[in-house]
């Protein structure tokens, strides 16, 4: 489970953590990095508005922000495994 800090933000989860630390520092001149930086800024956003919506008592709202979520995580995980296979060649 998350913390909040780590739901919230995109530095302080694991993937931001190692994105800021050394991803992008050694694989940053591979483009899905970039593109994989920024769907992953999008997805703590929308965890964002999710507590929010919560906190206002909008689940409907936040329910239909959470299928967001599930694309966002597919993306990233497709980019991650573009990555790896450009690495490993």
């Amino acid at each position: 489970s998350l913390t909040h800090e780590e739901a919230v933000s995109h530095r302080d989860c694991a993937l931001g953590k190692w994105l800021y630390s050394r991803g992008l520092a050694d694989y940053g001149h591979i483009d899905e990095m970039k593109v994989m930086e920024t769907e992953h800024e999008k997805l703590h956003s929308v965890i964002r508005e999710i507590i929010d919506l919560k906190h206002r008592g909008n689940d409907t709202q936040a329910e239909t922000r959470y299928q967001d979520i599930e694309a966002l995580s597919g993306r990233i995980v497709a980019l991650l495994k573009a990555v790896e296979r450009k690495v490993a060649h």
